[in-house]
């Protein structure tokens, strides 16, 4: 890492001293990831989908991902001045030397930074300027939704959710480098790969869902920044999408259908991984975490198990009509921050015209629930703009920030609200997509209407978004074709970071706007239902009809209800194979005040069956040694094993008929129950290190809920009896033997032989039980049904079918294949 100067603000943000795991070499990765973040390390190290990329990324064979954020100026102007590249955080490699450099555009104003990054690794800006030497340089996050404003930037966008696309992308990528395919090949291909959207390729993409959360992964060992970071917390995605329809939220829209993760496996993370990761917070995050079908009751548990180890719990997003009162309590329980609400408009009229029923009793209560456990502030989020909007609305909020400040001052002197107003932005694939946006002096005049009906309230301040930053947004929100021009010129003439306060140049955008001939309150207009849309290249999933019907239900103050409690709304959301994933009734409610927490019922019980093999010094292990051993290995692995109930509780672990000692097997079957959810592919990764020699997992599967038990198959079990040397196979003992005898077997009634185990003897019929006998070049092989009845040996069995006593210590048996099969009955 070169030295930076000390003229540099923060320089933490380019040292990369944090604390993660090891990558792959850099020379052993065939392919070789930059993610890169078009605002500073505390901006992009806050954003949860950078982190889960490079989890993905990194656990992908012979794959290298690191990261690299945009420079604040004071840096940029210094590496330029040095003319030294932009540098990976990780390794301090050359961003240009990457094979894909992937951005994350998860705001608008963030494009000029794009620009600046693409410069500085030598990369040049344009897609159709790159050679094939130049690295594949991609687009991801919700911008991409319209990615009319800055296509000609980028080489590929992907549209929707990356965890599962990310790796195709990147597999192509290797495969181009393997064959030594063009460039051009590699984005015909990728045009090809859903969601992907190839600009002068592609036609149209349609958005590219993550059918269940399930699939995204919980951050095992996250990195934990040495600086501190905006959102400076553990964050776990607890659901992804939102079915309450809010007419102006992209978001509510763009990320359905509705998909939850299971409280179990969250609670589990809490309790086990959290703890571990070296924060003192962690971050439920949903778009609307109240909203979450077991959010009291896996609060209330999360804290009981993360009070110990000092570590709190924030959720970020908080829909104020779903909120429950022991959900504010339960926070009050750690949080220490303000509180914050969101009723959007200032009537009741309004809030049901956005489909946001929430009337002023509704923030008056909360209000008082919030104050009387114990807040100090509360922030109240507005937006003026909205469309059908009058001055009586705008007024209203201040009369309702005025109503909620007394309620504040009657819990205490020091208590604040914050009132917060922005411009409403339409954004696209939204009901609110074809209305009208204020232009910046209509913001500011009803600002200024609001402020005045609230009047000298101590109690309360008004606080508003700078409606330029809002006008510009608008502009790329619903920009076009003409749009790339004026965002180069603009970064050309010192535009960046125009998102910050101290970064925004509006002058420098309004000669960028003039110089290129684009007026852009035009792009602020109502636009017409009936013309095509820049955006209309990218299917979000959503039907346009049912667009145009929310908003002539918004003109009329219609509702639209929540499809969760009250049926499908056809939104074109969930094709087949896609739904709503919620789990109501996962956890039980919250308990009573007093009662104890920290214990789930003892009948939830998940399963996972495993196959490994027993060979080497393990072969000598019995039966009850083996059981006891996976008892001690889960516990070591940290695994949470359920436990049977009474005075001498033991691990729930069921194994297949035992092996005779001295006896070996590439396949036994175990299956064992736990308390919470464990994923096959965890066991399979977590239960390794802490098995003895000889012990060798080789495969393991969910059980799914209702499924036959290992208990409910027979197992047709495969054994090769082998000489052991110097011995050979006896004489008499031919393939031709054997077949002669396995004929006569099927030919018979029953085959009777006599069992002597100890002091008892007792008769067994072998023909049910022998499927397949043969003799080939290794040695005898037979195929033995096991199941609840008498258990045969395979030497015994295969003496007695040929008539021919074995020697002890002549032929060693290995089970070599097994089958489960449905009992007989």
């Amino acid at each position: 890492m070169p030295e930076i100067p000390p003229t540099v603000r923060k320089p933490s943000r380019y040292s990369g001293t944090e604390v993660r795991r090891p990558l792959l070499p850099w020379e052993e990765a065939r392919v070789r990831v930059l993610l890169a973040f078009p605002d500073t390390y505390e901006i992009g190290m806050s954003h949860l989908g950078i982190l889960l990329l490079h989890e993905i990324l990194n656990a992908r064979p012979a794959t290298r991902c690191e990261r690299v954020f945009a420079p604040w100026t004071d840096y940029e102007e210094h590496l330029r001045a040095a003319g030294e590249p932009l540098l990976s955080l990780e390794s301090g490699a050359p961003a240009g030397s990457f094979d894909v450099l992937g951005f994350s555009l998860c705001y608008e104003l963030t494009y000029t930074n794009v620009l600046a990054m693409l410069d500085l690794a030598g990369i040049p800006l344009l897609s159709g300027d790159r050679g094939e030497a130049h690295p594949l340089v991609l687009a991801g996050g919700v911008c991409t939704l319209n990615p009319a404003p800055v296509a000609p930037f980028f080489d590929a966008m992907l549209v929707g959710d990356g965890e599962e696309a990310i790796l195709e992308i990147v597999a192509l990528v290797e495969e181009r480098k393997n064959r030594g395919s063009s460039r051009r090949e590699l984005l015909e291909r990728l045009a090809r790969v859903e969601g992907v959207y190839v600009p002068g390729i592609s036609a149209r993409v349609s958005r590219r869902v993550l059918p269940d959360l399930a699939r995204s992964p919980l951050l095992p060992a996250p990195i934990l920044p040495s600086m501190r970071v905006v959102h400076d917390r553990l964050s776990v995605e607890i659901s992804r999408g939102c079915t309450r329809g809010c007419r102006f939220c992209q978001a509510g829209y763009v990320y359905r259908p509705l998909r939850e993760r299971d409280p179990l496996v969250v609670l589990r993370y809490l309790q086990e991984e959290a703890p571990k990761t070296g924060y003192d917070e962690v971050g439920l995050l949903s778009l609307s975490a109240a909203d979450y079908s077991c959010i009291d009751r896996l609060i209330t548990e999360a804290m009981g198990a993360l009070a110990p180890e000092h570590v709190s719990v924030s959720l970020p997003s908080l829909r104020l009509d779903a909120l429950e009162e022991n959900t504010v309590r339960q926070i009050r329980k750690v949080r220490k921050s303000g509180f914050t609400l969101a009723p959007e408009a200032g009537t009741e009229r309004l809030r049901k015209s956005v489909n946001k029923e929430i009337r002023d009793d509704d923030v008056l209560k909360t209000a008082e629930w919030i104050f009387s456990n114990g807040w100090q502030t509360l922030k109240l989020y507005f937006m003026v703009g909205l469309p059908g909007e009058t001055a009586e609305d705008v007024r209203a909020i201040g009369t309702l920030g005025k109503r909620v400040a007394a309620v504040a001052r009657r819990h205490g002197k020091r208590n604040s609200v914050t009132v917060s107003v922005s411009a409403f932005v339409p954004k696209p694939h939204t009901p609110f997509q074809w209305e009208r946006q204020l232009r910046r002096e209509e913001v500011l005049e009803r600002v200024n209407l609001l402020r005045d009906a609230l009047g000298r309230e101590r109690h309360a301040e008004v606080k508003s978004h700078s409606p330029e930053v809002s006008e510009l947004e608008g502009v790329f929100s619903r920009g076009d074709d003409r749009l790339p021009d004026v965002i180069l010129r603009a970064f050309r003439n010192g535009a960046r970071f125009d998102a910050w306060t101290e970064g925004f140049r509006p002058d420098t955008w309004a000669n960028a706007f003039r110089d290129a001939g684009v007026d852009p309150l035009e792009y602020l207009r109502e636009r017409d239902p009936a013309a095509s849309l820049p955006w209309d290249v990218v299917d979000a999933g959503i039907e346009r009809e049912f667009l145009l019907s929310e908003r002539e239900k918004a003109r009329s103050g219609e509702t639209t209800p929540d499809c969760r409690s009250a049926g499908c709304t056809s939104c074109g959301a969930c094709p087949p194979g896609l739904s709503n994933i919620t789990y109501p009734g996962r956890l039980p409610p919250a308990p009573a005040p007093g009662e104890e927490t920290g214990k789930l019922p003892a009948h939830q019980r998940h399963v996972v069956r495993i196959v490994y093999a027993k060979e080497g010094p393990a072969k000598y292990l019995s039966g009850l040694e083996i059981q006891s051993l996976w008892g001690r290995v889960f516990r070591r692995a940290g695994l949470p094993l359920a436990y049977s109930q009474g005075f001498n509780p033991a691990p729930r672990i069921s194994l297949s008929p035992a092996l005779a000692v001295g006896a070996e097997s590439d396949c036994e079957y175990l299956e064992a129950e736990f308390s919470l959810p464990v994923p096959a592919a965890e066991v399979t990764e977590k239960l390794p290190p802490h098995l003895p020699a000889g012990i060798r997992i080789t495969g393991a599967m969910g059980v799914p809920p209702g499924s036959p038990r290992l208990s409910d198959f027979d197992l047709a079990c495969t054994y090769l009896l082998c000489p052991v040397p110097p011995h050979t196979l006896p004489e008499g003992v031919t393939s031709d033997r054997a077949r002669e005898r396995l004929a006569a077997l099927r030919a018979s009634e029953r085959h009777p032989m006599v069992l002597v185990r100890e002091s008892q003897v007792s008769e067994l019929d072998l023909k049910p039980l022998v499927s397949d006998f043969g003799v080939n070049g290794e040695g005898i092989f037979i195929t033995i049904l096991q199941g609840t009845g008498k258990g045969v040996r395979p030497l015994e069995a295969a003496a007695s079918l040929l008539g021919i006593p074995f020697s002890p210590g002549t032929l060693a048996p290995r089970k070599v294949a097994a089958e489960l099969l449905p009992r007989r009955g």
